[in-house]
């Protein structure tokens, strides 16, 4: 192997490691959003339960 075709081999590597890393932060800015969306509608859960508590009085 000679040195045009281990530099092509790093410079590869660079890219599949580079995409692996952006495709991890997405996916972690996406579970993010998840874990607010849920915290959301826990939040109007209890306040939905709080009302019918109120209303079955």
């Amino acid at each position: 192997m000679n040195n045009d075709q281990v530099q092509e081999l790093k410079e590869g590597l660079q890219v599949i490691i580079s995409q692996g890393i952006v495709l991890q932060l997405v996916k972690v800015s996406e579970l993010r959003e998840m874990a607010e969306t849920i915290e959301r509608q826990a939040e109007q859960i209890a306040s939905l339960l709080h009302e019918l508590k109120h209303l079955s009085k």
